[in-house]
Protein backbone atom coordinates (compact mmCIF):
# COMPACT_ATOMS: atom_id res chain seq x y z
CA UNK A 1 0.00 0.00 0.00
CA UNK A 2 1.28 3.74 -0.97
CA UNK A 3 0.20 6.27 0.98
CA UNK A 4 0.24 9.81 1.18
CA UNK A 5 0.48 9.77 -2.91
CA UNK A 6 0.27 12.60 -5.29
CA UNK A 7 -1.46 11.22 -7.84
CA UNK A 8 -1.27 13.69 -11.41
CA UNK A 9 -3.14 10.78 -13.37
CA UNK A 10 -5.46 8.27 -11.96
CA UNK A 11 -7.60 5.75 -12.81
CA UNK A 12 -9.64 4.70 -10.18
CA UNK A 13 -12.31 2.42 -9.24
CA UNK A 14 -12.89 2.56 -5.84
CA UNK A 15 -16.07 3.73 -4.49
CA UNK A 16 -16.98 5.78 -1.31
CA UNK A 17 -20.11 5.92 -0.20
CA UNK A 18 -22.88 7.23 2.18
CA UNK A 19 -24.22 10.29 4.48
CA UNK A 20 -25.07 8.76 7.33
CA UNK A 21 -24.35 8.88 11.39
CA UNK A 22 -22.50 6.83 13.68
CA UNK A 23 -24.59 4.71 15.26
CA UNK A 24 -25.05 5.85 18.40
CA UNK A 25 -25.79 9.37 18.17
CA UNK A 26 -28.97 11.17 18.02
CA UNK A 27 -28.30 14.63 18.01
CA UNK A 28 -29.28 17.23 14.97
CA UNK A 29 -28.73 20.44 13.73
CA UNK A 30 -32.27 23.08 13.54
CA UNK A 31 -33.44 24.17 10.44
CA UNK A 32 -32.73 27.89 10.32
CA UNK A 33 -34.61 30.15 7.80
CA UNK A 34 -33.28 33.45 6.70
CA UNK A 35 -35.13 35.92 6.59
CA UNK A 36 -37.16 36.26 3.46
CA UNK A 37 -34.90 38.58 1.30
CA UNK A 38 -35.19 42.00 0.36
CA UNK A 39 -36.90 43.52 -3.06
CA UNK A 40 -34.31 42.73 -5.93
CA UNK A 41 -32.38 39.89 -3.91
CA UNK A 42 -34.44 36.99 -5.99
CA UNK A 43 -33.50 34.98 -8.63
CA UNK A 44 -35.77 34.85 -12.19
CA UNK A 45 -36.75 31.29 -11.02
CA UNK A 46 -37.00 32.56 -7.39
CA UNK A 47 -35.09 33.09 -4.18
CA UNK A 48 -31.53 30.93 -3.88
CA UNK A 49 -31.79 28.57 -1.14
CA UNK A 50 -28.78 26.39 0.04
CA UNK A 51 -29.97 23.51 2.00
CA UNK A 52 -27.74 20.49 3.12
CA UNK A 53 -29.91 17.21 4.21
CA UNK A 54 -27.99 15.88 6.97
CA UNK A 55 -28.49 19.14 9.32
CA UNK A 56 -31.32 20.57 8.22
CA UNK A 57 -29.19 23.69 7.70
CA UNK A 58 -31.71 26.17 5.10
CA UNK A 59 -30.74 29.25 4.10
CA UNK A 60 -32.23 32.08 1.80
CA UNK A 61 -29.07 33.66 -0.11
CA UNK A 62 -29.04 37.11 -0.43
CA UNK A 63 -26.55 40.19 -0.38
CA UNK A 64 -26.00 40.08 3.15
CA UNK A 65 -24.71 36.42 2.88
CA UNK A 66 -23.69 35.96 0.32
CA UNK A 67 -20.18 35.72 0.65
CA UNK A 68 -20.55 32.92 2.64
CA UNK A 69 -22.12 30.75 -0.40
CA UNK A 70 -19.81 32.14 -3.11
CA UNK A 71 -17.36 29.90 -4.76
CA UNK A 72 -13.48 29.44 -3.39
CA UNK A 73 -11.54 31.85 -4.77
CA UNK A 74 -8.24 31.05 -7.32
CA UNK A 75 -8.01 27.66 -9.43
CA UNK A 76 -8.99 24.24 -8.31
CA UNK A 77 -6.86 22.66 -6.58
CA UNK A 78 -7.75 19.04 -8.35
CA UNK A 79 -9.78 18.58 -11.76
CA UNK A 80 -11.19 15.44 -12.56
CA UNK A 81 -12.25 15.01 -16.15
CA UNK A 82 -13.58 12.44 -18.21
CA UNK A 83 -13.34 11.59 -21.59
CA UNK A 84 -15.70 9.98 -24.02
CA UNK A 85 -16.95 6.66 -23.00
CA UNK A 86 -17.80 7.97 -19.64
CA UNK A 87 -19.77 11.08 -20.08
CA UNK A 88 -18.25 14.74 -19.73
CA UNK A 89 -18.66 15.75 -16.48
CA UNK A 90 -15.44 17.48 -15.12
CA UNK A 91 -15.35 18.04 -11.45
CA UNK A 92 -13.43 20.92 -9.98
CA UNK A 93 -12.28 20.34 -6.05
CA UNK A 94 -11.09 22.83 -3.86
CA UNK A 95 -10.32 23.04 -0.96
CA UNK A 96 -10.72 26.20 1.36
CA UNK A 97 -8.10 24.35 3.75
CA UNK A 98 -5.65 24.44 1.05
CA UNK A 99 -6.18 28.02 -0.04
CA UNK A 100 -5.61 29.45 3.58
CA UNK A 101 -2.53 27.04 4.07
CA UNK A 102 -4.17 26.17 7.19
CA UNK A 103 -2.27 22.94 8.13
CA UNK A 104 -5.43 21.41 9.19
CA UNK A 105 -7.86 18.75 7.11
CA UNK A 106 -7.22 18.82 3.60
CA UNK A 107 -4.27 20.44 4.17
CA UNK A 108 -2.74 18.60 6.87
CA UNK A 109 0.99 17.52 6.62
CA UNK A 110 0.82 13.89 7.68
CA UNK A 111 -2.64 13.28 5.87
CA UNK A 112 -3.15 16.53 3.73
CA UNK A 113 -2.81 15.09 0.62
CA UNK A 114 -4.00 11.48 1.03
CA UNK A 115 -7.57 13.15 1.78
CA UNK A 116 -7.31 15.32 -1.44
CA UNK A 117 -6.49 11.92 -3.43
CA UNK A 118 -9.23 10.29 -1.72
CA UNK A 119 -11.91 12.89 -2.68
CA UNK A 120 -10.54 12.79 -5.93
CA UNK A 121 -10.89 9.08 -6.64
CA UNK A 122 -14.71 9.44 -5.00
CA UNK A 123 -15.32 12.20 -8.39
CA UNK A 124 -13.62 9.26 -10.53
CA UNK A 125 -15.89 7.08 -9.23
CA UNK A 126 -18.92 9.09 -10.05
CA UNK A 127 -17.56 9.83 -13.12
CA UNK A 128 -17.59 6.05 -14.29
CA UNK A 129 -21.12 5.87 -13.05
CA UNK A 130 -22.85 9.21 -14.92
CA UNK A 131 -23.01 9.23 -18.87
CA UNK A 132 -24.55 12.70 -19.49
CA UNK A 133 -23.84 13.57 -23.26
CA UNK A 134 -23.49 17.55 -22.18
CA UNK A 135 -20.43 18.77 -21.08
CA UNK A 136 -20.37 20.50 -17.49
CA UNK A 137 -17.66 21.38 -14.86
CA UNK A 138 -18.95 20.69 -11.60
CA UNK A 139 -17.33 22.95 -8.89
CA UNK A 140 -17.17 21.29 -5.41
CA UNK A 141 -15.68 23.43 -2.92
CA UNK A 142 -14.80 21.66 0.55
CA UNK A 143 -15.23 24.42 3.36
CA UNK A 144 -13.00 24.68 6.42
CA UNK A 145 -12.43 21.52 7.87
CA UNK A 146 -13.86 21.32 11.19
CA UNK A 147 -11.93 19.14 14.23
CA UNK A 148 -13.63 19.06 17.05
CA UNK A 149 -15.04 15.63 16.75
CA UNK A 150 -17.99 15.98 18.53
CA UNK A 151 -20.73 16.21 16.33
CA UNK A 152 -21.62 15.00 12.26
CA UNK A 153 -18.72 13.52 10.39
CA UNK A 154 -19.47 15.00 7.14
CA UNK A 155 -22.70 17.07 5.22
CA UNK A 156 -23.02 18.46 2.28
CA UNK A 157 -25.25 20.50 0.07
CA UNK A 158 -26.56 22.24 -2.83
CA UNK A 159 -28.27 25.50 -4.49
CA UNK A 160 -32.29 25.27 -5.00
CA UNK A 161 -34.88 28.08 -5.79
CA UNK A 162 -37.79 28.24 -3.92
CA UNK A 163 -40.45 28.73 -6.88
CA UNK A 164 -41.75 27.90 -9.43
CA UNK A 165 -43.15 24.68 -7.78
CA UNK A 166 -41.84 21.35 -9.23
CA UNK A 167 -39.89 18.48 -8.83
CA UNK A 168 -36.14 18.56 -9.30
CA UNK A 169 -32.69 17.72 -8.16
CA UNK A 170 -31.04 20.79 -7.28
CA UNK A 171 -28.37 22.93 -8.89
CA UNK A 172 -25.63 20.09 -9.28
CA UNK A 173 -28.03 17.93 -11.16
CA UNK A 174 -28.94 20.72 -13.52
CA UNK A 175 -25.52 21.98 -14.32
CA UNK A 176 -24.24 18.31 -15.28
CA UNK A 177 -27.62 17.46 -17.29
CA UNK A 178 -28.11 19.81 -18.99
CA UNK A 179 -24.82 22.23 -19.33
CA UNK A 180 -26.09 24.97 -18.37
CA UNK A 181 -25.16 26.73 -14.64
CA UNK A 182 -27.95 27.65 -12.66
CA UNK A 183 -25.92 30.02 -10.64
CA UNK A 184 -22.45 30.95 -12.27
CA UNK A 185 -21.27 32.92 -8.90
CA UNK A 186 -21.66 29.42 -6.35
CA UNK A 187 -20.06 25.95 -6.01
CA UNK A 188 -22.45 23.32 -7.24
CA UNK A 189 -21.50 21.53 -4.24
CA UNK A 190 -20.23 22.44 -0.63
CA UNK A 191 -18.70 19.69 1.69
CA UNK A 192 -17.51 20.01 5.09
CA UNK A 193 -15.64 17.00 7.15
CA UNK A 194 -14.80 16.86 10.88
CA UNK A 195 -11.63 15.78 11.04
CA UNK A 196 -11.63 15.55 15.15
CA UNK A 197 -12.74 12.02 14.25
CA UNK A 198 -10.67 9.44 13.98
CA UNK A 199 -10.60 8.67 10.17
CA UNK A 200 -8.99 5.97 7.18
CA UNK A 201 -7.80 8.91 4.91
CA UNK A 202 -6.82 6.44 2.27
CA UNK A 203 -7.65 3.72 0.05
CA UNK A 204 -6.82 0.90 1.64
CA UNK A 205 -9.37 -0.54 4.79
CA UNK A 206 -10.34 1.22 7.35
CA UNK A 207 -9.82 -0.91 10.79
CA UNK A 208 -12.25 -1.40 13.40
CA UNK A 209 -12.09 2.28 15.05
CA UNK A 210 -11.80 4.36 12.06
CA UNK A 211 -14.40 6.28 9.77
CA UNK A 212 -13.83 5.51 5.83
CA UNK A 213 -13.37 8.92 4.15
CA UNK A 214 -14.07 7.59 0.71
CA UNK A 215 -17.29 6.34 1.98
CA UNK A 216 -18.41 8.71 3.90
CA UNK A 217 -17.55 11.54 0.88
CA UNK A 218 -19.43 9.22 -1.87
CA UNK A 219 -22.00 9.32 0.74
CA UNK A 220 -22.29 13.24 0.57
CA UNK A 221 -21.28 13.78 -2.29
CA UNK A 222 -24.63 11.78 -3.82
CA UNK A 223 -26.84 14.27 -1.42
CA UNK A 224 -25.30 16.75 -3.80
CA UNK A 225 -26.38 14.92 -6.77
CA UNK A 226 -29.96 14.91 -5.54
CA UNK A 227 -30.42 11.94 -3.54
CA UNK A 228 -32.46 13.62 -0.70
CA UNK A 229 -36.52 14.51 0.13
CA UNK A 230 -36.44 17.65 1.21
CA UNK A 231 -39.37 17.19 3.14
CA UNK A 232 -40.05 18.10 6.67
CA UNK A 233 -42.23 16.25 8.97
CA UNK A 234 -45.31 17.60 8.49
CA UNK A 235 -44.86 16.80 4.74
CA UNK A 236 -43.85 20.56 3.57
CA UNK A 237 -40.90 21.71 1.46
CA UNK A 238 -37.85 22.26 2.89
CA UNK A 239 -36.87 24.75 0.83
CA UNK A 240 -40.16 26.74 -0.42
CA UNK A 241 -41.44 26.00 2.70
CA UNK A 242 -45.16 25.17 1.90
CA UNK A 243 -46.74 22.32 -0.10
CA UNK A 244 -47.79 22.42 -2.75
CA UNK A 245 -43.89 22.89 -3.12
CA UNK A 246 -40.62 22.72 -4.75
CA UNK A 247 -39.47 18.93 -3.87
CA UNK A 248 -36.88 16.31 -5.19
CA UNK A 249 -37.65 13.65 -7.85
CA UNK A 250 -36.87 11.17 -5.01
CA UNK A 251 -40.11 12.74 -3.23
CA UNK A 252 -42.09 12.06 -5.52
CA UNK A 253 -41.87 8.72 -5.80
CA UNK A 254 -42.39 8.21 -2.58
CA UNK A 255 -45.03 5.30 -1.52
CA UNK A 256 -47.07 4.32 1.51
CA UNK A 257 -46.28 0.19 1.16
CA UNK A 258 -49.38 -1.09 2.57
CA UNK A 259 -52.08 -0.33 0.06
CA UNK A 260 -49.44 1.16 -2.02
CA UNK A 261 -50.23 4.78 -2.13
CA UNK A 262 -48.60 7.44 -3.51
CA UNK A 263 -47.44 10.13 -1.47
CA UNK A 264 -46.83 13.08 -3.34
CA UNK A 265 -49.11 13.89 -6.72
CA UNK A 266 -48.00 15.45 -10.22
CA UNK A 267 -49.25 18.80 -8.70
CA UNK A 268 -46.36 18.59 -6.53
CA UNK A 269 -48.74 18.52 -3.12
CA UNK A 270 -47.94 15.96 -0.24
CA UNK A 271 -51.23 14.74 -0.14
CA UNK A 272 -50.67 11.82 3.07
CA UNK A 273 -50.69 12.75 6.36
CA UNK A 274 -48.22 13.36 9.34
CA UNK A 275 -48.27 9.92 10.90
CA UNK A 276 -47.14 8.57 7.33
CA UNK A 277 -43.62 10.27 7.65
CA UNK A 278 -43.27 8.51 10.62
CA UNK A 279 -45.05 5.25 9.55
CA UNK A 280 -42.28 2.51 8.75
CA UNK A 281 -44.22 2.31 5.70
CA UNK A 282 -42.73 3.88 2.67
CA UNK A 283 -40.71 3.64 -0.02
CA UNK A 284 -39.44 4.76 -3.76
CA UNK A 285 -41.16 3.77 -6.42
CA UNK A 286 -39.24 4.13 -9.12
CA UNK A 287 -39.42 2.14 -12.03
CA UNK A 288 -35.94 1.35 -12.16
CA UNK A 289 -35.15 0.70 -8.67
CA UNK A 290 -38.02 -1.38 -8.34
CA UNK A 291 -36.73 -3.71 -11.04
CA UNK A 292 -33.20 -3.58 -9.55
CA UNK A 293 -34.72 -4.77 -6.39
CA UNK A 294 -36.35 -8.24 -7.65
CA UNK A 295 -39.91 -6.13 -8.12
CA UNK A 296 -40.13 -4.70 -4.80
CA UNK A 297 -40.05 -1.23 -3.69
CA UNK A 298 -37.10 -0.48 -2.25
CA UNK A 299 -37.69 0.76 1.54
CA UNK A 300 -37.09 4.34 2.69
CA UNK A 301 -35.64 5.04 6.19
CA UNK A 302 -38.79 6.39 7.71
CA UNK A 303 -37.94 6.16 11.80
CA UNK A 304 -41.57 5.90 14.33
CA UNK A 305 -39.70 9.40 15.92
CA UNK A 306 -38.47 12.01 13.05
CA UNK A 307 -35.30 12.27 13.09
CA UNK A 308 -33.79 15.48 11.25
CA UNK A 309 -31.59 14.96 8.33
CA UNK A 310 -31.96 11.32 8.49
CA UNK A 311 -36.16 10.70 7.71
CA UNK A 312 -36.47 9.99 3.98
CA UNK A 313 -33.70 10.82 2.67
CA UNK A 314 -32.26 7.62 3.05
CA UNK A 315 -32.53 3.63 2.42
CA UNK A 316 -34.01 1.76 5.62
CA UNK A 317 -30.53 0.47 6.96
CA UNK A 318 -32.24 -2.20 8.69
CA UNK A 319 -33.49 -3.70 5.09
CA UNK A 320 -29.91 -2.23 3.30
CA UNK A 321 -27.22 -2.78 5.66
CA UNK A 322 -24.76 -2.30 2.82
CA UNK A 323 -25.52 0.49 0.62
CA UNK A 324 -23.86 3.72 -0.04
CA UNK A 325 -27.48 5.88 1.28
CA UNK A 326 -28.13 4.18 4.22
CA UNK A 327 -29.18 6.24 6.97
CA UNK A 328 -26.27 5.20 9.40
CA UNK A 329 -22.83 3.73 9.82
CA UNK A 330 -20.44 2.21 11.94
CA UNK A 331 -17.00 2.39 11.80
CA UNK A 332 -14.60 -0.26 10.71
CA UNK A 333 -16.75 -0.43 7.71
CA UNK A 334 -17.10 0.69 4.03
CA UNK A 335 -19.19 1.14 1.14
CA UNK A 336 -17.14 2.64 -1.63
CA UNK A 337 -19.41 1.37 -4.65
CA UNK A 338 -23.26 2.28 -5.39
CA UNK A 339 -25.63 -0.83 -5.25
CA UNK A 340 -27.60 -1.67 -8.07
CA UNK A 341 -30.41 -0.47 -6.49
CA UNK A 342 -29.07 3.09 -6.16
CA UNK A 343 -27.55 3.17 -9.84
CA UNK A 344 -31.25 2.67 -10.96
CA UNK A 345 -32.24 5.05 -8.71
CA UNK A 346 -30.19 7.59 -9.69
CA UNK A 347 -31.50 6.98 -13.48
CA UNK A 348 -35.10 7.14 -11.97
CA UNK A 349 -34.40 10.80 -10.84
CA UNK A 350 -33.03 11.35 -14.36
CA UNK A 351 -29.23 10.85 -14.97
CA UNK A 352 -28.16 9.19 -17.93
CA UNK A 353 -25.86 6.15 -16.39
CA UNK A 354 -22.83 4.70 -18.35
CA UNK A 355 -22.90 1.20 -19.97
CA UNK A 356 -19.26 0.58 -18.67
CA UNK A 357 -20.88 0.78 -15.05
CA UNK A 358 -20.93 -2.19 -12.85
CA UNK A 359 -23.78 -1.76 -10.47
CA UNK A 360 -22.94 -4.72 -8.18
CA UNK A 361 -19.37 -4.92 -7.58
CA UNK A 362 -17.76 -3.63 -4.81
CA UNK A 363 -14.07 -2.67 -4.94
CA UNK A 364 -12.14 -3.66 -2.04
CA UNK A 365 -8.42 -1.80 -1.27
CA UNK A 366 -6.18 -4.53 -3.67
CA UNK A 367 -8.47 -3.64 -6.38
CA UNK A 368 -5.71 -3.00 -9.27
CA UNK A 369 -6.64 0.87 -11.31
CA UNK A 370 -8.00 -0.86 -14.21
CA UNK A 371 -11.30 -1.65 -13.59
CA UNK A 372 -12.71 1.74 -15.28
CA UNK A 373 -11.63 0.47 -19.13
CA UNK A 374 -11.86 2.87 -21.22
CA UNK A 375 -11.73 6.15 -19.02
CA UNK A 376 -9.02 8.30 -18.66
CA UNK A 377 -8.86 10.85 -15.54
CA UNK A 378 -6.76 13.42 -15.94
CA UNK A 379 -6.04 14.98 -11.98
CA UNK A 380 -4.53 18.00 -12.26
CA UNK A 381 -3.23 19.20 -9.10
CA UNK A 382 -2.59 23.29 -9.09
CA UNK A 383 -1.11 25.51 -6.36
CA UNK A 384 0.29 24.27 -3.33
CA UNK A 385 -0.50 22.01 -2.79
CA UNK A 386 -15.78 21.52 2.63
CA UNK A 387 -24.49 15.15 3.10
CA UNK A 388 -24.12 14.36 4.24
CA UNK A 389 -23.90 15.19 7.40
CA UNK A 390 -22.99 12.16 9.02
CA UNK A 391 -22.88 12.11 12.81
CA UNK A 392 -20.31 9.75 14.88
CA UNK A 393 -23.13 8.52 16.87
CA UNK A 394 -25.87 8.49 14.07
CA UNK A 395 -25.80 8.56 10.02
Amino acid sequence: MTKRLILFIIVICSVVSFGILAEDSSESAGKAFAPEPASGDSLPEGQLVYHEPHTGRTVFVNQKNAHEFAKLPGPPHIVVGSQAKAGNTTFNLTFADVTAGNGQGFDDAAFGAARRSTAAAVATYINTVLNETTSSTIDVDFQTSEADGGGALAFAGTFWATSPNRYGNGFAFSHITTGTDPSGSNSDIQVTVDFGHNWNSELDAPSGGEWDLFSVLLHEFTHGLGFVALVESNGNSSVSNGNPGVFSHLTDGFTRITGSVDLWNSSFTFVGTASDMISNDIAFSGTNATAANSGVMPKIYAPSSWEEGSSMSHWDTQTFPDLVMKHAVNSGTQARSYGAIEIATLKDIGYSISDLQSATAEPDAGMPLNRAVGLVITVVILACLGSYALRTRVV
